[in-house]
């Protein structure tokens, strides 16, 4: 997570953003954050990220630790009086591929770990922290982009699920099945700047899609969602921004696509 993760743009080296709840239902305020903070290295990897709840309740402060490829390798959770909360732990290979996750609790047990071994044409096995072993068996085109993927639970011999994708322009296509049977199709349509403008996922049951629409700074205006042809008041939204002399923008309003108000994020930004 970096600058560029975050479409920020200049050498930032903060930001406090502040969500105002007074267009939130009391009943989702329990766990809303209200303050979040975060703090970027020189490099522009985000190395600090503190949450606070309603009243500025402290929720979490993550730090978080990179190699010298700009991998992260350890993100540690601290609680309000700095005790660990959790930590996860990641190692990569020379090509950039992770062969270990590791979580651990409060404590420093082990809740969950993946190890990786990947073999010449990109496919792995993944072991966990019991006896049995899964296995992604993946193959590519010849712009190295994943064309199929079937997936062995377990040491099991069949493949319990596969994925197969298409490609065309901008558009991909992955089409899932289990046990051979048909599970989802989802299409992705990307812009010039490699944001996804249409997507949409179809099932046995019903049809979900979504259609984006973005500023000249690269910041999302508009989603509009629909199940099945209708549209889905909940999902759907549109963004309206105020922006700093970067073009970095320092207020969001959300609306309904009703055009009520549906949140307000400010934000104070600090730069190098």
């Amino acid at each position: 997570m970096n600058w560029k993760t975050y479409n920020v743009k200049g050498r930032v080296k903060s930001i406090i953003e502040f969500n105002y709840k007074q267009y939130i239902p009391d009943s989702a305020l329990s766990n809303f954050v209200t303050k979040e903070y975060f703090k970027f290295r020189k490099d522009g990897n985000l190395e600090e990220q503190t949450t606070f709840l309603l009243n500025e309740e402290f929720q979490r402060r993550i730090v978080y630790e990179y190699d010298k490829a700009g991998n992260y390798t350890h993100l540690t959770a601290y609680d309000e009086d700095n005790s660990l909360a959790y930590k996860c732990t990641y190692a990569f290979d020379e090509e950039g591929r992770m062969i270990e996750f590791i979580n651990y609790d409060r404590f420093g047990g082990v809740k969950y770990k993946d190890e990786r071994t990947y073999d010449a044409s990109g496919s792995y096995t993944s072991r966990g922290l019991g006896s049995g072993s899964d296995a992604y068996k993946y193959t590519y085109d010849s712009k190295g982009r994943p064309t199929s993927m079937e997936t062995y639970y377990d040491n099991e011999k069949i493949c319990t699920r596969k994925t197969e994708w298409k490609y065309s322009g901008d558009t991909v296509e992955a089409t899932s099945y289990h046990h051979g049977s048909f599970e989802d199709k989802t299409l992705h349509i990307y812009n010039k700047n490699q944001q996804i403008i249409q997507y949409r996922s179809t099932s046995n049951y019903r049809i979900y899609e979504c259609t984006n629409a973005y500023d000249a700074n690269g910041n999302g205006t508009e989603c509009i969602c629909k199940i099945s042809g209708e549209l889905n008041k909940k999902d759907s939204y549109r963004h309206e921004y105020v922006y700093d002399k970067n073009n970095n923008w320092i207020k969001r309003t959300t609306y309904n696509v009703d055009g009520s108000l549906k949140s307000s994020i400010e934000r104070k930004i600090e730069y190098y």
